[in-house]
């Protein structure tokens, strides 16, 4: 059996990580325009002129083109090369975690997901139904073969999509939308019953700490809405890899103390 060096594993995983941020800002910016990702070749979204293979290496290309168009010089957005290294982080992230193993690739299916909701919804305050519904799918793939109980699961998914679907009914549509009902559901999927709670914890603490910035900061009105899908795939995310740690750490450090 071969044993690969553990820092290989971390380079070999952001390399990996953005390539697929690459696709994933064609998936987002697809997506938002109602083309299909998959067919096609990429264009200037300014200009619509075909970018070449050269000018599409992942970060790379935004740094030699100095973020803007080779043809038309227009400024590129931002979201390219963010995109690209935060899902080189991240996957070096959950290659730390699951090490050089079959988890890893299932692994990198739901951290995928997982970003492009957040990307979406901050960017455009919407969550994609079809974003959710795949990333329920990978979660509940993935939980379901590492032997999580199905029952854990299923009341897992039913919990989360009834917590925003209660709030949304009460709210008439107010205080969250539809999408997070469908968002819920996936995290709920991923970590089944017993986590999710964990999850909304740190949406929820974390949203709240970002909102009273803004507002101290004035970058934000109280009337304005924010949006908190990135919370949720956040609070998803850590209770997904560390959640029983942050757990024991809470009860053995923090409760009381």
């Amino acid at each position: 059996m071969v044993t690969l060096d553990p820092l290989a594993v971390l380079v070999l995983a952001a390399v990996v990580g953005l390539m697929f941020g690459s696709f994933l800002n064609v998936l987002i910016l697809r997506t938002h325009k109602g083309t299909s990702p998959w067919k096609g070749r990429s264009v200037c979204m300014h200009c619509h002129h075909p970018i070449r293979w050269f000018d599409n290496i992942p970060l790379v290309s935004f740094i030699v083109l100095r973020g803007q168009c080779r043809h038309c010089q227009a400024k590129l957005s931002w979201q390219y090369p963010l995109v690209e290294v935060g899902t080189a982080v991240v996957f070096a992230i959950v290659a730390h975690r699951f090490g050089a193993t079959w988890w890893t690739l299932g692994a990198f299916a739901v951290t995928m997901m997982m970003i492009a909701v957040a990307v979406y919804d901050a960017r455009w305050s919407l969550l994609p139904d079809s974003f959710s519904i795949v990333l329920a799918v990978f979660g509940f793939t993935f939980a379901a073969l590492a032997k999580m109980p199905l029952v854990d699961l299923g009341l897992g998914l039913l919990a989360g999509a009834s917590f925003f679907a209660l709030q949304f009914f009460l709210s008439r549509g107010r205080w969250v939308g539809s999408g997070d009902i469908l968002l819920g559901g996936a995290i709920g999927a991923l970590l089944g019953w017993r986590m999710l709670g964990l999850a909304l914890f740190i949406a929820y603490m974390v949203g709240a700490i970002f909102a009273s910035v803004l507002l101290i900061l004035r970058r934000q009105k109280t009337s304005s809405a924010i949006s908190f899908g990135p919370f949720l795939v956040l609070g998803a995310f850590l209770s997904w890899l560390w959640g029983q740690q942050i757990v024991d750490w809470y009860f053995n450090h923090a409760l009381f103390r």
